[in-house]
């Protein structure tokens, strides 16, 4: 019986659908490349069908009660995943399982951590605790990031009016689009910068496959015209909470070098990098040496 023969009434398990579920959240950020490559891998996926259901015919009793749960998953639910399979590699595979784990793991683990942070972010200054910014994700998707808020509300106001008094600090921000006292960070903020703490919001990022543990930086979309050309190599990769820069001198790192560490990050990348990456941010965080 071929897929377009299968029962009307034959549907998956639940057990099977929760298993389908669960891999397709896992490959989730992988499907815009699935859909560029689909019209290469449809006569794999037809190859896949045809092999499912002679093995099936096969391998399986006549008159079993599975007869239909198990057709329909090698013919129809196999072939889609053996799909998504071919387009990501094992590396890239175990990257994203390790993403979820790690970060719901640590999620659950400073959950109080974070609701401290929260009550100081709004006890020191006016305004929310969280801060939403939307920023240029894996092949130029958009998506919102959240940070704490570590600025005052009226933070680009008071950057105006020092830029404007001050040649040198405004040299200082077009080459390296910050400045090392920024007269728009909070009390607080400056705490949560140097310890990188103000980052952990994006954790939800990560879980939703929007950004990942290691990565290039997730850049603004004005900043994107600044990049010469490199912009459609760093757009490659999903940006990380962490990354080559931020284990770097980063302090004295204008944009253009950031630029760079992205895109040899890019073009180097292996899990092996991405280890070295989280042990040596790790040390970066207790040195307090951040933004």
């Amino acid at each position: 019986m071929s897929p377009s023969q299968t029962p009307a009434n034959s549907s998956l398990t639940p057990r099977s659908l929760g298993l389908i579920g669960l891999v397709a959240m896992m490959l989730a950020p992988t499907l815009p490349l699935v859909v560029e490559r689909l019209p290469t891998l449809q006569s794999s996926l037809q190859v896949a069908s045809i092999v499912a259901t002679a093995a099936f015919g096969v391998l399986a009793p006549h008159g079993s009660s599975n007869v239909h749960y198990a057709r329909t998953f090698l013919t129809r639910a196999l072939p889609i995943l053996l799909g998504f399979l071919a387009v990501l590699s094992l590396p890239h595979l175990v990257k994203r399982g390790l993403d979820l784990v790690l970060t719901i793991l640590g999620v659950l683990c400073i959950s109080p951590v974070l609701l401290i942070i929260a009550a100081a972010v709004r006890l020191d200054s006016k305004g929310p605790a969280l801060y939403f910014q939307t920023r240029m994700g894996k092949h130029g998707k958009r998506f919102t990031v959240a940070k704490f808020r570590t600025m005052y509300g009226d933070g680009e106001a008071r950057l105006a009016a020092v830029l404007a008094a001050d040649p040198a600090l405004a040299r200082e921000y077009a080459t390296f689009h910050k400045l090392e006292k920024d007269p728009r960070v909070t009390r607080v903020g400056r705490v949560l910068r140097k310890y990188s703490l103000d980052e952990l919001p994006q954790l939800w990022s990560v879980v939703k496959g929007d950004m990942s543990l290691v990565g290039p930086r997730p850049y603004l979309e004005r900043e994107l015209a600044e990049m010469n050309g490199k912009e459609a190599i760093v757009l490659r990769a999903t940006p990380g909470l962490t990354g080559m820069w931020q284990v770097s001198d980063r302090h004295k790192m204008p944009f253009e070098g950031r630029v760079r560490v992205d895109v040899k990050y890019v073009e180097t990348w292996s899990p092996w990098l991405d280890m070295s990456i989280l042990a040596r941010t790790f040390a970066v965080v207790v040195r307090g040496s951040g933004v």
